[in-house]
């Protein structure tokens, strides 16, 4: 299972890390005798209620760590938050083609996106040099199934209308985010769908 870590200055919940490496190498090590992509896992949260996941990745959000993981009521790939999770244990029922990591599109998806200073604010060459920017231009590459964690702080407005100190970097082509399922966490962002409802 990949370890993803979403924001390079985050410093993770060690008792949370410590719980998820736990659940995935005490399934993996000591009943496979390897390390496996894909694990079958019941779930309990805090709210008396018990999921059936099949899970391929952890990742750090900056502020909480989730479990990438198919998830058996809804039929689709969810992000869960480990904080939540008040036990877990495994569950030997086979994992079925649909779940397998192969078959999550949002996760397999790769975005490009280019992040460029706000517009709005005063002295673009410091965004430049805190972000390592070359030609006041931030490339990057990243799983669609995390885009909406990362952009939690980017003015995502297709015209860089949003305001505020936090706001220091602007999403220059907000249609990248098209098709984007966790979007709706970027500020900013409007699907064409939903500007073409408005019109």
């Amino acid at each position: 299972m990949p370890l993803v870590n979403l924001r390079i200055a985050a410093a993770p919940d060690r008792e949370l890390a410590a719980r998820a490496a736990a659940i995935v190498h005490r399934h993996t090590v000591e009943q496979l005798g390897k390390q496996p992509d894909l694990i079958a896992i019941a779930v309990d949260f805090v709210d008396p209620a018990t999921w059936f996941v099949a899970g391929h990745a952890l990742a750090d959000s900056g502020s909480r760590w989730h479990i990438r993981a198919y998830d058996r009521r809804s039929n689709e790939f969810r992000d869960f938050v480990l904080a939540r999770i008040a036990d877990a244990r495994f569950d030997d029922a086979p994992i079925d083609d649909e779940e397998l990591p192969e078959h999550d599109i949002q996760w397999n998806r790769i975005v490009e996106l280019e992040l460029v200073p706000h517009p709005d604010q005063p002295r673009p060459e410091i965004a430049e040099m805190d972000y390592g920017m070359v030609r006041r231009s931030l490339r990057m590459k990243l799983r669609a199934a995390t885009a909406g964690y990362i952009l939690r702080h980017v003015d995502c407005s297709p015209d860089h209308s949003l305001r505020g100190y936090e706001f220091r970097l602007w999403l220059k082509d907000h249609l990248a985010l098209y098709g984007v399922k966790n979007a709706v966490l970027a500020p900013g962002y409007r699907s064409p769908d939903q500007n073409k409802g408005e019109q």
